[in-house]
């Protein structure tokens, strides 16, 4: 079946080219497996494989790629979908039809026919109702005039973390966004860039009289700030 040129040759460290010829005539259709063999002076043997599939040429042969999806780990109530290619890799057409088990897969189209154009199918998945942490999977069953398959798809529903602030350092901006050392209006901004802005304008000892939110008052910067260390 196979044959290499050359079958014997000398290396000092150059690449020698092997070529290998495949002839499939008066070969049945199937798989056929070549390994060739390569001995050296050194005591050391290689092996180079060779795989050919022979497919017949005189009736519908059924093919898709890819066979199988993965589509991670998904929340549970969301819908993800991928897509996988039939056609027919032989002579004549293949007629095909799709089917399944699993209520949370939908498929379409169900049915078609391909004399060697790819036909795309999409599948779509809805994790609603899934049981959380669970493993699920899902084989659609490709019968064909000319062969049956099946395209099989897995999914993991995931959970929620649930998040706990125990502690936490500095301070937490509220919704309103006000100076802590001017409150005589009660100012607030409900955007912090509006409040950064504010206070970037107006650094507090661009004042005469220095005060903080139980308004105490200094005349001086330096006693204010010893006394409000979170000023500017």
């Amino acid at each position: 079946m196979a044959r290499c040129i050359p079958t014997s040759g000398v290396s000092n460290g150059e690449h020698v080219p092997i070529t290998v010829t495949v002839d499939t005539t008066g070969l049945d259709h199937g798989l056929y497996n070549c390994t060739i063999v390569i001995t050296t002076n050194v005591s050391m043997t290689g092996y180079f494989n060779v795989t050919v599939n022979i497919i017949s040429h005189t009736y519908p042969a059924l093919a898709f790629y890819p066979q199988s999806h993965y589509f991670g780990i998904l929340m549970e109530g969301v819908t993800e979908e991928t897509s996988f290619d039939i056609w027919n890799s032989g002579t004549g057409t293949v007629s095909y039809e799709l089917s399944w088990d699993e209520p949370w897969v939908s498929v379409s189209p169900t049915s078609g026919s391909s004399s060697g154009e790819h036909d795309p199918i999409t599948v779509t998945i809805d994790t609603t109702g899934l049981p959380l942490g669970s493993s699920q999977e899902c084989y659609i069953d490709i019968t064909s005039n000319g062969g049956n398959k099946v395209f099989a798809l897995w999914v993991i529903i995931g959970t929620t973390p649930k998040v706990e602030i125990e502690k936490y350092h500095g301070r937490i901006i509220p919704d309103k966004y006000c100076s802590h050392k001017y409150r005589h209006g009660g100012c607030g901004w409900t955007r912090m860039e509006d409040f950064v802005k504010w206070k970037w304008f107006h650094p507090p000892w661009e004042r005469d009289v220095w005060e903080t939110t139980d308004l105490a008052r200094w005349r001086r910067k330096d006693d204010f700030l010893r006394y409000n260390p979170w000023a500017w």
